[in-house]
């Protein structure tokens, strides 16, 4: 439906551009799955009814899924639905844990950031070959880890400012990390 929606949107462009019909049509869809993506996250934080929180726990996740890549669902109607419950679920996990005691959310937060930090030194990233930067494997996985430890650092100091939010940003950190683990055969996405 989208990838047919995608095609006449870009059918209509190409007679105005000089690109070909599938570039532009590749470029669409691609939007359009973004929006509907970004509209869903805007209305679970508006019913959770903390929009911040769930805006935190998705630029956590996907900054360090942008280093380090990850698993990927073949298909968009998984993709989306396991994203937003993923996501939701973090959110979710993080108002409840916000309520807990700080010397407990440092060691749950310590946990979460070694089990980070070995998923990477052990198996690395998983970026797709038709990347752009997957020659760059190498320092895309140090640049992770670099990350992981600043917003480990980050975390430590909001924690007794907002617990919530440092709790969503290193459980959305970690479970960026687990989907490094995950690997399907068969697909593109290659460990470092």
């Amino acid at each position: 439906m989208i990838h047919d929606l995608s095609l006449k949107i870009s059918n209509k462009l190409v007679k105005e551009s000089n690109y070909e019909s599938e570039v532009i049509a590749y470029g669409v869809e691609i939007t359009i799955r973004s929006l509907i993506k970004l509209v869903t996250i805007l209305l679970i934080g508006f019913l959770i009814n903390d929009l911040i929180l769930i805006l935190i726990v998705l630029v956590s996740f996907s900054s360090l899924r942008l280093l380090s890549g990850g698993f990927h669902f073949s298909r968009f109607f998984y993709c989306y639905i396991n994203s937003m419950s993923l996501l939701t679920s973090i959110a979710l996990a993080s108002q409840i844990m916000g309520q807990v005691n700080i010397a407990y959310l440092k060691i749950s937060m310590f946990f979460c950031f070694i089990i980070s930090i070995f998923i990477l030194l052990v198996f690395g990233t998983s970026i797709n070959p038709d990347r752009v930067s997957y020659n760059h494997r190498s320092l895309l996985k140090y640049l992770s880890i670099t990350f992981i430890i600043i917003m480990y650092i980050f975390v430590q100091y909001i924690l007794g400012l907002s617990p919530s939010y440092a709790t969503a940003i290193q459980l959305g950190i970690v479970s960026q990390s687990l989907t490094l683990l995950k690997r399907k055969r068969g697909t593109k996405n290659e460990k470092n």
